[in-house]
């Protein structure tokens, strides 16, 4: 073919997302409400969703969860993440390993003798228990909530939550071992204790070097991280992330050399306007900033909700978001970028039922290039809510008519 031919062909060229299959339903149990989903895979392309339901331990809300092969097929039945079951347990969060080893951790009324505590479980790659349910928070005075977890693809994890202290709300991590085991003692992550400090998420790289993200400043509105080596010494001090305005729910996923993507929602946006909408600010390894901030989702005109993303080891990435652009009260969309940050095609919507809400999304990143979201569906399940899925693929097309 001329080359003259060639670049007009791959200047019409453009990615799209393809869905691997429809949309299907995670939960079993449809009575009442299951929500809040979160979503973790392995490297052959296994997932697992854990999701918190209404009265089906037989108390208030509990913690359930169901196995995923690499073709979406259910593994096993459903399963009870939770043993304590008094009062509530929410908040879930999973990270798993590259054998497809998991472990879940979530917010507990009640365990620690105080009011929420944060509380995990591990399982083998089959799905069975690996020891029993356990504390991760050390301080058991006040409230220990809204944990998030990320794995180093060896065993070894990380989970971080917010934590009232001594008359200050702060953001407090744990490491783990392979074999669970806590490796030195809880830490504080934020050095501003006169600020309040929350919703963190966190980021493990297969060295177990780990990044911090949060809500943060007097107000809560304004964003932060910190680096931290393999053996969880900080690497400089806390940064501020760029987010243009007040931001909320900051999410982050790293790459298999470290670089990582923060991620968040409601900031208004100066670059276009007065708006709303998702934003993004890529790093570079060491924590510097690659780029500038950027407008993930499609649309700045709507209060886009919910943002979630994950990395792949070769550094693309994938960021899920809710609109209410789907002429219903909200929809789920997705979008890809490349390892430089560019995106590949506009915004994707997942959710093909669109009668009332579908939101909350949780995203994964699948071998080649593949993903899965999961989202909170309004009365597709007959019942409340549900949680629904899809996957996934990428793939080139042609605009124009050349495909």
């Amino acid at each position: 073919m001329p080359v003259a031919c060639t670049l007009a062909l791959a200047a019409a060229a453009a990615w799209a997302q393809v869905p691997l299959g429809p949309e299907f339903r995670v939960n079993t149990y449809t009575a009442a409400v299951q929500d809040d989903p979160a979503i973790a895979s392995d490297a052959s392309g296994n997932f697992v969703v854990v999701w918190v339901s209404s009265g089906q331990d037989g108390s208030l809300d509990g913690v359930f969860g169901q196995r995923f092969d690499a073709a979406g097929a259910a593994q096993g039945a459903e399963f009870q993440v939770n043993s304590y079951t008094q009062d509530a347990q929410s908040s879930p969060a999973v990270a798993m390993d590259a054998d497809g080893s998991f472990v879940v951790v979530w917010e507990s009324v009640g365990p620690d003798g105080s009011y929420h505590a944060v509380v995990g479980q591990r399982y083998d790659a089959s799905g069975m228990l690996r020891g029993a349910e356990f504390l991760v928070n050390s301080y058991t005075t006040q409230d220990q909530a809204q944990p998030a977890v990320a794995s180093d693809g060896q065993g070894g994890f990380v989970v971080v939550w917010a934590s009232v202290q001594y008359g200050s709300v702060g953001v407090f991590g744990q490491r783990y071992d392979a074999s669970g085991a806590p490796r030195a003692g809880e830490f504080r992550v934020n050095s501003d204790t006169g600020a309040v400090n929350y919703e963190p998420a966190v980021a493990v790289n297969p060295d177990g070097s780990f990044v911090v993200v949060w809500d943060g400043g007097v107000y809560g509105d304004q964003m932060y991280g910190q680096l931290y080596d393999t053996y969880g010494t900080p690497q400089g001090g806390n940064f501020q992330v760029p987010t243009l305005g007040a931001q909320s729910w900051p999410v982050v996923a790293s790459d298999a050399d470290g670089n990582f993507v923060v991620v968040w929602t409601r900031s208004p946006a100066p670059l276009v306007g007065d708006e709303y909408g998702a934003f993004g600010q890529r790093y570079d390894a060491s924590g510097t900033p690659q780029g500038a901030v950027f407008v993930a989702s499609a649309s700045t005109t709507d209060p886009i909700q919910g943002a979630a993303v994950a990395s792949e080891p070769g550094g693309a990435f994938i960021v899920a978001w809710q609109s209410y652009l789907d002429d219903s009260q909200g929809g789920v969309l997705a979008r890809r970028y490349d390892a430089d940050g560019m995106p590949e095609g506009g915004g994707v919507a997942l959710n093909t039922y669109t009668t009332g809400r579908q939101g909350k999304p949780a995203v994964a990143s699948l071998p080649n290039g593949n993903f899965v979201v999961a989202w909170v569906s309004d009365g597709q399940d007959g019942s409340s809510y549900g949680v629904f899925a899809r996957r996934f693929a990428p793939d080139l097309v042609f605009r124009d008519g050349f495909q």
